[in-house]
């Protein structure tokens, strides 16, 4: 499914966002490069998959910012520790139709939050509109909340709550209380 189109600052690339389940049954967001100078021409120069479920894309500053999440299994999400295993998962490249390459990501890559209460990560992908090479990228781990997008800086809620039994006279109750951590990051 087509769920948004960019055309670059120069007016000649089109990039095609879709999303959708792939055969694994994963969610799976693909972004396609289209050549667009010569409308009775047009011809696919790139694309990309990605392994996770599309949450937005913004054109800020002539770069296309995309955004997505996925989980992950984590055993026990208030003692985790990055590990290899929990590391956003691999992007996978593509060059007229044949696999290219895949891009990782790194430890320093990841921001962790004080209190890691969900298994899933959001991920943030800067990329060149005309080429789709990936600029740069981050992922927030045990974000689920409201994304924010500024020329110049994301601003992302970690919303969660913390549930507790309370013995009041003879009955037990249940006391949650809810909390959200605002994180400001800064690019460009």
């Amino acid at each position: 499914n087509v769920i948004g189109m960019f055309l670059s600052q120069d007016g000649e690339t089109l990039t095609v966002i879709e999303s959708g389940l792939g055969i694994d049954n994963f969610g799976r967001t693909a972004l396609h490069s289209i050549d667009v100078s010569d409308p009775s021409k047009m011809y696919e120069k790139r694309s990309i998959e990605i392994k996770g479920d599309y949450s937005g894309a913004r054109s800020v500053n002539g770069k296309l910012l995309l955004m997505y999440s996925h989980g992950i299994h984590i055993p026990n999400p208030n003692v985790f520790e990055i590990d290899p295993n929990y590391l956003p998962r691999n992007i996978s490249c593509f060059y007229k139709g044949k696999f290219e390459k895949t891009v990782s990501f790194d430890y320093s890559e990841i921001i962790v939050p004080n209190k890691v209460n969900k298994s899933l990560y959001t991920v943030f992908l800067w990329i060149d509109e005309d080429t789709l090479d990936i600029e740069d990228k981050m992922a927030v781990l045990a974000c689920f909340g409201k994304t924010a997008v500024f020329d110049d800086k994301i601003v992302f809620a970690n919303n969660y709550s913390e549930t507790k039994n309370k013995i009041s006279g003879f009955k037990q109750i249940r006391v949650s209380k809810d909390y959200s951590d605002i994180f400001i990051m800064s690019y460009g």
